[in-house]
């Protein structure tokens, strides 16, 4: 089922936390962390695996995204340390599964043959010893298949021999080359192939003399190729200002620069080995073999011109094509697949089901990769992607920790200085010290996707969150335009597209950041608080509906902020038997909380700051839960603490100097966010448009006399009314009936009861400026239609 436009799951992927994205593959791909962390290699096992073990080498993991193959949509793990290259494959992936004519890339293999070679020399009439293995070609092959019996039994082994006198370069005479042509079937064959040429070469010396030389595989396997295509539309093709037809010109120009000159060539190669021996690696393949036979092919291919690129590019009816065909032997059965986790995981990442599944993508990945390196190369060169990657590194190496390396690479960027002493400069002038903690978790179930933009002043502000799925078909919600959509009605209510982004709206005219705070900074702020305002309205819908089952979960996830999609505290087996909105809304508050706190997580750096924010969320939730007596002050405090001004504030203070941020500083800022939320909740209370709402309202649910939201209406005005002015239901419904002359004819009524919470905002911090929050003040009485009174 889907709700609005559907989008790829992976939509947004780049820009979340690394923790959300772990949240997020658990979510996908649960079996595959059954067995804890797949990505662990035990010391012990790595002790077994080679000589001399000291330990093991973490190398980046990550995912090319985007990718369609043959119709069916991949990603590919990458192990890789240098910048660009994953951005770089996910984003021309993207371009070709969205604008190539086949709707995607087309891939395909020659076969899954390699070559057992035995070398025999000193053999006399070479010839007429090649003609008697010709004629005993049947009866040796079947000989050699007993030497890889379950080879034969799965299908493969040998099928084919064949012989070959290579002219010797240094003495006279030839060597006679005997090959077996044996199908591995899912095997790398390395072994298998070794273990028959050296089973073989006794017999092939007793059939022609000589002497044995050599047994053992060649790399250079021929008979097992992986070829990869796309073909674009040139009117497709425009980038970076540069027309598509043009920039298709200069592409294939550029392949056929490649071709005549083989400095060229090694650069336009070693770009596309960028992307296979990344995807070689991340999956447990021979990565130098797959090198070896890649530059040899290139030798290969045309031997009058020499060495040439593995890529090929055309135009042909106004469409690019480009194409790569290499020679690529991967296995996904036995070796260290079997041994180290990480390479079953990313196999069960890529959903690779037989070695001709991976060697197409690898090729596919190899020609993403390299058309990446063409574009930019024919466009704006290739350093201005790669250095604002590679600015990330610098940052890392200056010592940047995880939550400052955003804005230590924008610094660079935007002084044009891509340097360690440059990032330097900024940390030391930022005396940022404190590290992220450390990330784990553990996730359940294929996923959902509820994905929210909303344009702000800093441009589109967006939000892509993965929960889980509860039934048979996953949801996709696409919250990003004004709809009449039922359950987007059973979720947000009357608080719908437009209400929320009138609030973020108003939110940035209100918020007290710098105003040299850096851009950044003011985006995770606006990010946080539209993260907790959808966390409001859905606990708000939730909790009307459900109020009993509704409370135990909102404690547990208040209690327990740690918990991981599997533990979602409410009974799997109570949500399938409930209707959609409860099925979705509950795994995607449960979800939304997550992410809140895996970007407090990762954003904030002053420790003392974050787990005042994460605080900050848990008395919001808790106070939808919340009830109390009949006292008017208790009864504006817990009802104005829904309104998370006080959050919104300590949100703000992410902005700030580190040095201002102090615990007197933080109280100050919960306290003035108090009184400035109390001052919000009395106009919103007696706003015309609040007031006949909640006047309805009232008529079918009463007045919540306790301040529950289960319990009626909530409403400070109508509860003063009744508790200390002692007017009855009846009363009020007939004292304000809903219209405009009613309204204003009770002027005096409002007065007064505005009067009891006319609270002066006052103090003082450094960070703040009152003036701004005085008029912040007055732009919320202007929103809620109540200027008038004051």
């Amino acid at each position: 089922m889907t709700s609005g436009n559907a989008r790829s799951i992976w939509s947004g992927f780049y820009k979340k936390p690394i923790k959300e994205r772990k949240t997020q593959l658990k979510l996908v791909y649960p079996d595959l962390f059954k067995a804890g962390d797949p990505l662990h290699l035990d010391e012990n096992i790595a002790n077994n695996m080679i000589e001399n073990c000291i330990g093991t080498l973490e190398v980046p993991l990550g995912l090319g995204l985007n990718f369609t193959i043959n119709g069916k949509q991949c990603v590919a793990p990458m192990a890789v340390e240098e910048p660009s290259v994953i951005a770089a494959v996910s984003g021309v992936a993207k371009l070709v599964s969205e604008t190539s004519l086949d709707h995607g890339f087309v891939a395909s293999t020659s076969g899954n043959i390699v070559y057992s070679q035995v070398q025999i020399t000193d053999v006399d009439k070479i010839y007429e010893k090649m003609d008697l293995l010709h004629q005993q070609r049947d009866k040796l092959v079947a000989q050699a298949n007993q030497f890889c019996a379950s080879m034969k039994a799965r299908g493969g082994g040998v099928v084919e021999m064949s012989v070959r006198a290579i002219k010797k370069s240094a003495k006279k005479g030839d060597w006679l080359v005997v090959h077996f042509h044996i199908d591995v079937c899912d095997s790398m064959g390395a072994n298998i192939a070794t273990e028959v040429a050296e089973k073989m070469a006794p017999h092939l010396q007793a059939m022609v003399g000589g002497r044995v030389g050599l047994k053992i595989l060649s790399n250079l396997s021929l008979e097992r190729t992986a070829k990869a295509q796309f073909r674009i539309p040139t009117n497709k093709l425009a980038y970076k200002g540069i027309d598509g037809s043009l920039l298709a010109e200069q592409i294939v120009e550029a392949y056929e620069y490649a071709c005549d000159d083989p400095f060229r060539a090694v650069t336009h190669n070693k770009g596309i080995m960028n992307g296979i021996d990344a995807l070689a690696l991340a999956t447990g393949q021979d990565w130098r073999a797959i090198e070896a036979s890649s530059h040899a092919w290139a030798s290969l291919r045309d031997p009058e011109r020499g060495y040439q690129p593995l890529t090929r590019y055309w135009i042909e009816d106004d469409v690019l094509v480009g194409e790569l065909e290499i020679p690529i032997s991967v296995g996904t059965q036995g070796g260290a697949i079997k041994t180290h986790p990480a390479y079953r995981f990313a196999l069960g990442l890529a959903k690779i089901q037989s070695s001709q599944e991976l060697a197409q993508l690898m090729a596919c990945v190899g020609l993403a990769q390299n058309f990446a390196a063409l574009r930019a190369l024919s466009s704006e060169g290739i350093q201005r992607g790669h250095m604002s990657l590679h600015a990330r590194n610098i940052a890392m190496a200056a010592g940047a920790p995880p939550f400052a390396i955003e804005e230590c690479v924008l610094f660079m960027i935007e002084t044009g200085n891509i340097n360690q002493a440059s990032a330097k400069r900024y940390l030391e002038a930022h005396k940022l010290q404190t590290m992220m903690r450390t990330i784990s978790q553990t996730f359940h179930a294929f996923p959902s996707m509820f994905y929210c933009e909303i344009a702000t002043r800093n441009g589109p502000l967006s939000l892509n969150v993965a929960f889980q799925t509860i039934g048979d078909s996953p949801v996709v919600i696409n919250f990003s335009t004004e709809q009449h959509d039922p359950l987007m009605e059973q979720l947000f209510g009357e608080k719908a597209y437009s209400w929320i982004s009138s609030v973020l709206h108003l939110l940035d005219r209100v918020e007290i950041v710098p105003t040299d705070s850096p851009r950044l900074l003011e985006r995770q702020s606006q990010k946080l608080k539209c993260t907790s305002i959808l966390m409001n309205i859905i606990s708000r819908s939730l909790l009307i509906k459900h109020e009993d089952t509704i409370l135990d979960f909102f404690r547990a996830i208040v209690d327990l902020p740690q918990l991981g999609p599997q533990d979602l505290p409410i009974a799997q087996e109570w949500l399938e038997k409930e209707d959609q909105h409860t099925r979705i809304a509950l795994p995607l508050l449960f979800s939304l909380w997550q992410v809140f706190e895996y970007q407090v997580g990762q954003w904030i750096g002053i420790e003392l700051l974050s787990k005042r924010i994460l605080q900050a969320q848990r008395d919001i939730m808790l106070s939808l839960i919340g009830s109390t007596d009949q006292n008017i002050d208790s009864y504006m405090n817990l009802h104005g603490s829904r309104y998370q001004v006080p959050l919104f504030m300590l949100c703000d203070a992410i902005c700030f100097n580190e040095s201002l941020i102090t615990p007197q500083a933080l109280e100050y800022i919960a306290d003035l966010g108090a009184a400035f939320e109390l001052q919000q909740i009395v106009a919103h209370d007696v706003s015309p448009t609040k007031l006949h709402r909640d006047i309805e309202l009232m008529r079918l649910k009463g007045l919540s006399k306790d301040a529950a939201i289960t319990h009626g209406v909530v409403n400070g005005f109508l509860f003063w009314l009744s508790e200390h002015k002692h007017f009855s239901d009846q009363q009020i419904l007939d004292l304000l009936d809903g219209s405009d002359v009613a309204y204003k004819s009770h002027k005096q009524l409002y007065l007064d009861f505005i009067a009891l919470f006319s609270k002066e905002i006052s103090g003082e911090f450094a960070g703040i400026d009152l003036d701004k929050c005085r008029h912040a003040t007055k732009l919320y009485r202007q929103y809620y239609q109540v200027e008038w009174l004051y």
